[in-house]
């Protein structure tokens, strides 16, 4: 079930890949940590597509794999304007935890807001509260299954 669900998704990153070379708007965005020897894995993709002036919708993926957990993000969010270098944000994720095998994924509720500090660097705060508490999949490093709370990131772009 878990390489169906990771094939599906790389299928879509695929595909609009190929759509890039048509449409100049959309924008894509990744990385990937490489592995150091102990089985780690980090990595993240992007896609951003403004629907109109001001506002955009934006998907990503994020898979992380530890010793004590393998897990997957999906996020998709709303992104509005609120000046040229401000904007809030809102949205649903669900994360799966396939260590676990409880087949239930997280979904939480995101609503955030960013700011473009210079062209290159980007800060945002998203706060996530949890809509479905029948799921065991904690956030990561809280030990609290339902539990809501603020993430705060940056971005560099070279």
């Amino acid at each position: 079930m878990r390489k169906l669900f990771l094939t599906c998704i790389m299928l879509c990153f695929l595909v609009t890949l190929s759509a890039q070379e048509t449409s100049k708007i959309l924008q894509i965005d990744g990385f990937s940590y490489p592995d150091f020897g102990d089985g780690t894995a980090h990595k993240n993709f992007g896609l951003y597509y403004p629907i109109a002036n001001s506002i955009g919708i934006r998907l990503q993926g994020f898979y992380d794999h530890h010793g004590f957990s393998e897990r997957f993000r999906l996020p998709i969010v709303l992104k509005k304007d609120i000046s040229d270098k401000t904007y809030i944000l809102g949205g649903v994720q669900s994360e799966w935890n396939f260590l676990e095998g409880t087949g239930k994924p997280r979904i939480d509720l995101l609503m955030g807001v960013g700011h473009k500090v210079k062209n290159n660097i980007t800060i945002e705060g998203i706060m996530q509260y949890p809509l479905l508490n029948s799921s065991s999949v904690n956030p990561l490093g809280s030990g609290k299954a339902g539990a809501s709370f603020l993430n705060i990131g940056s971005k560099l772009k070279f």
